[in-house]
């Protein structure tokens, strides 16, 4: 029995200690969601203290990490490597809602690159997710992915139907930063449309809703 303690001990050292890995673990990716936005320098520092505990991710959390990580790489400038994992995460076994966000990143890139053909793409792809998750973040940030891409594509039409549908969804989202963007993409298709009291009242509607967050958006017309 005496020579079996220390196989015990030891034993009952790496079951606490792997219950304590992955409980660290989920409280680091309970920390922020994954999903909204999250300031780069808290990105980076979430990160790195994942990485020492990554091996010990089950496979929903791997797929959290791959979106945060993904989204890293964007920032950065690395979209290959950005791109690499948005594929990896394309998985009929992932959760909707994570595919989705992947896409808006891939969306975000092609349309930076100009490649608008693969950009649309994408789009199509998300809103045909839409139904599969009712992440209220989500559908606000696809609808203003889609703005956007119209916006630069010329059909203000279309970008200005998607805008109003993006304020909408953000005001569902009780998220003034939310809010504040919407009303700034909305704005910018009143200018280019000449629509210009619609414009300085949507204008006077986003800075109150930026004076409600702690970070100001600068805007420049």
């Amino acid at each position: 029995m005496r020579r079996l303690l220390p196989y015990l001990y030891f034993f009952l050292l790496l079951l606490t200690t792997q219950g304590a890995y992955s409980q660290t673990l989920e409280q680091l990716l309970a920390a922020l969601d994954p999903i909204n936005t999250i300031p780069t320098q808290q990105l980076e520092k979430l990160l790195q203290d994942i990485g020492p505990l990554e091996n010990q991710a089950t496979p929903a959390q791997q797929t959290a990490i791959d979106l945060l990580r993904l989204r890293h790489l964007a920032i950065l400038g690395d979209f290959d490597g950005s791109l690499k994992l948005v594929d990896k995460i394309d998985s009929s076994s992932a959760d909707p809602k994570y595919r989705i966000r992947a896409y808006i990143t891939a969306i975000t890139i092609h349309h930076v690159q100009g490649n608008f053909t693969k950009a649309f793409d994408l789009l199509n792809q998300a809103q045909q997710l839409l139904p599969w998750t009712d992440n209220k973040t989500i559908k606000y940030l696809v609808l203003s992915s889609a703005t956007d891409l119209y916006i630069d594509a010329g059909d203000l039409k279309k970008a200005l139907q998607y805008a109003k549908q993006a304020l909408a969804a953000a005001e569902q989202t009780n998220s003034p930063m939310n809010v504040c963007t919407a009303h700034d993409e909305l704005s910018a298709i009143y200018y280019k449309l000449d629509m210009l009291d619609q414009a300085m009242q949507t204008d006077t509607d986003m800075i109150q809703q930026c004076n409600a967050i702690p970070a100001p958006l600068f805007v420049a017309r």
